[in-house]
């Protein structure tokens, strides 16, 4: 809890709260959670479209 106490007196609680490594660590890891679900639908979605393209619109 040291490191609660070493906060300036004008940062609010809210700020300090979102100032702890844990905060930090967990938007980091919500930020790359996002990025790599985003990167895997789109990686998804443009191979089906590119099996459609190749594959032309009557296949079975």
């Amino acid at each position: 809890m040291p490191l609660l106490l070493a906060w300036p007196a004008h940062l609010s609680a809210s700020q300090a709260v979102q100032n702890t490594p844990v905060f930090g660590h967990f938007l980091r890891f919500l930020v790359v959670a996002s990025v790599i679900a985003v990167g895997v639908g789109a990686y998804f979605l443009i191979s089906a479209y590119r099996d459609d393209d190749e594959n032309g619109p009557g296949r079975e």
